[in-house]
């Protein structure tokens, strides 16, 4: 629900700013991307831009489940995402953690790789994103070492995974190329060794200068 009073509008150089106090129904809960278009009076578009996500509260846990991916928001040619997934049944039951970087669920010409646990391993998809391989590369975490794609590289130096409780807890260090230039959402995926799935949770936002 969208309110007038606490929107607004301003004009600011060549730039129009706009302030939408929305109110999200129960309906709604869950993680949401949220997405931007400009058009102007001769029909130039930017077309869709994701720009960010949003938390609507409300939504079931679920085990596997996604936590957390600190920071929520970042610009820059590098960053370390600190991600927090979850198993009612403790740390050892998850399987496989899956973080995919692009505009869209869509694992070409992204930043997709798979975390696999009882290897302690990180599986960097190739750019055609077919995550059954063949993979750009793999690498143990942490180590001493890169491995890259066109998009991104995965330092495992500044890397590393540890476990809370029933939560497990992994820094991942990426440095952007420059091909990857633009808006892109963080997605995290939890699979457990029975095959539960979290599904894609959309917890981040990332620019690329």
């Amino acid at each position: 629900m969208i309110s007038g009073v606490g929107s607004s509008l301003l004009e600011s150089g060549t730039r129009l700013i706009v302030n939408l106090k929305i109110t999200f129904l129960a309906p709604f809960r869950g993680n949401r991307v949220i997405y931007m278009a400009a058009r102007d009076q001769d029909n130039n578009n930017s077309g869709w831009v994701a720009k960010g996500v949003w938390t609507v509260p409300g939504a079931a846990v679920t085990t596997p489940g996604v936590v957390s991916l600190a920071p929520g928001s970042s610009a820059g040619d590098s960053v370390t995402f600190t991600a927090t997934v979850y198993d009612d049944l403790g740390p050892l039951h998850i399987d496989i953690i899956n973080i995919l970087v692009n505009d869209a669920i869509d694992g070409r010409n992204a930043c997709y790789l798979a975390f696999v646990r009882n290897a302690a391993a990180a599986v960097l998809v190739n750019d055609a994103g077919d995550a059954g391989g063949p993979y750009a590369g793999a690498i143990n975490i942490p180590s001493l070492g890169t491995v890259s794609n066109n998009q991104c590289t995965l330092d495992a130096t500044g890397s590393s995974v540890v476990s809370s409780g029933k939560n497990l807890i992994f820094k991942l260090k990426f440095l952007w190329k420059p091909a990857f230039k633009g808006d892109r959402i963080v997605f995290v995926a939890a699979r457990d060794i029975e095959g539960g799935n979290s599904g894609w949770q959309p917890v981040g936002a990332v620019t690329v200068p």
